[in-house]
C-alpha cells in the first residue's frame, strides 16, 4: 500500500480494532473523516473517538449518504489541483456492510464521473477469536443491502440461487435462503484462522451444510482474498447464463467486499442482500489479531473500460 493519499476513510465504534490499522500503517492524507455510530456510549468507543480526534481527522455520521458527501469533496479538492488520478484509503475494519458497499459503489460512480482512474487500499484488521454466542437470533432484515445492489435481471422467470459467506450465522442464512426460493445453494467457508474458528464454524453451520451438496461448498483461504474473488467472479458468471444470482455475505467482510466487487462487474445484474438480527445481535469487542489485510482496487471511467 501506498503511504500518502487524497484521503482516508475509517469507521469508530465500540471494537477495539477500529483504530489498529490506521495506528499501525499511518497512512497520510489532508482530508480524513472517520463515521461515528452515533448512540454508542461505550468507554472503546471514547478512547477510539479521542484517537482519531488526536490524529487529526474529522468526525462525521455513520450513514452511507456521508460516504458521497466525501468523495465529492475530494474530487472537488483533486480537480483544482488537476491531478490525473485519485488515491483512497478505507479501513473497513469497524464498518458495517451497508458502509462498505456504499464505499465501493461510490468509488465506482466517482472514477465515472469525473472520467480519471481512482485506485482504493481497502484495510481490513483481522480479530482475534470470539464465542459465536447463542443461536437462534431472529430475522430483523433482509434485503438489498444498498438500492444500487438490488440485482435487475434481464430474465426475471429465471431461477434463484444463493451464493453464502459462511460464517456464524447459519441461523440467518436459513431464514433468508428459504425466503428467496434458492434452486441452488453455494457456500464459501473460510479457513485459515484460528481452530477454534473451523470447530465454531461447523457447529453453527450444521444444518446449512446439510442442505448444499459438498461440491457446492468452496473453502477459502482468509489470506488469499484475490484466489476469493476470482472464484466468487467466476461463479457468479456461470450462473448468470440461466439464474439470477444472490450474494448473501454472512461471515468476513472480506467475503462482503469481494462480493461487492463482483456485482459491479456485472452491474446491475447480481444482487447482494444484507441480512441482521438487528437489535438481537450481541455486540462483540473485536481484539485485532495483529494482522492487517490491504486489498487494492482500481476504478476507471466506463468509457475507459
Amino acid at each position: 500500500m501506498r503511504k500518502a493519499y487524497d484521503a482516508i476513510i475509517c469507521c469508530a465504534g465500540y471494537e477495539t480494532r477500529a483504530r489498529y490499522a490506521i495506528s499501525t500503517l499511518s497512512p497520510a492524507a489532508k482530508y480524513k473523516v472517520v463515521l461515528v455510530f452515533e448512540g454508542d456510549k461505550s468507554d472503546n468507543l471514547v478512547t477510539n473517538r479521542e484517537f482519531f480526534e488526536t490524529a487529526g481527522y474529522r468526525l462525521i455520521p455513520a450513514v452511507p449518504s456521508q460516504i458521497d458527501i466525501v468523495l465529492k469533496d475530494v474530487v472537488q479538492n483533486v480537480n483544482a489541483l488537476q491531478k490525473d488520478d485519485l488515491s483512497l484509503c478505507v479501513d473497513i475494519s469497524s464498518m458495517n456492510r451497508k458502509l462498505i458497499a456504499q464505499a465501493v459503489y461510490s468509488a465506482a460512480e466517482v472514477a465515472d464521473q469525473v472520467g480519471r482512474s481512482l485506485t482504493v487500499d481497502f484495510l481490513y484488521s483481522l480479530a482475534e477469536y470470539s464465542d459465536p454466542g447463542a443461536p437462534g437470533r431472529p430475522i430483523c432484515h433482509r434485503g438489498p443491502v444498498i438500492p444500487e445492489f438490488a440485482g435487475w435481471s434481464d430474465q426475471p422467470g429465471d431461477p434463484c440461487v444463493a451464493i453464502v459467506g459462511i460464517g456464524y450465522e447459519a441461523d440467518l442464512a436459513l431464514g433468508t435462503i428459504e425466503e428467496l426460493e434458492a434452486s441452488e445453494i453455494w457456500a464459501f467457508r473460510p479457513t485459515g484462522h484460528d481452530p477454534r474458528y473451523d470447530i465454531a464454524i461447523d457447529e453453527a453451520n450444521k444444518g446449512l451444510f446439510d442442505l448444499i451438496p459438498s461440491g457446492h461448498i468452496f473453502k477459502y483461504s482468509i489470506t488469499e482474498i484475490f484466489e476469493l474473488f476470482l472464484h466468487l467472479e467466476s461463479l457468479v458468471a456461470g450462473t448468470l447464463q440461466s439464474e439470477r444470482p444472490v450474494l448473501i455475505p454472512l461471515g468476513l467482510k472480506m467475503f462482503a467486499l469481494c462480493s461487492f466487487f463482483v456485482a459491479l462487474q456485472h452491474f446491475p445484474n447480481v444482487a447482494v442482500w444484507r441480512v441482521s438480527a438487528g437489535q438481537f445481535a450481541e455486540p462483540v469487542d473485536r481484539i485485532p489479531s495483529g494482522a492487517i489485510q490491504v486489498i487494492t482496487g482500481h476504478f476507471s471511467s466506463r468509457s475507459s473500460r
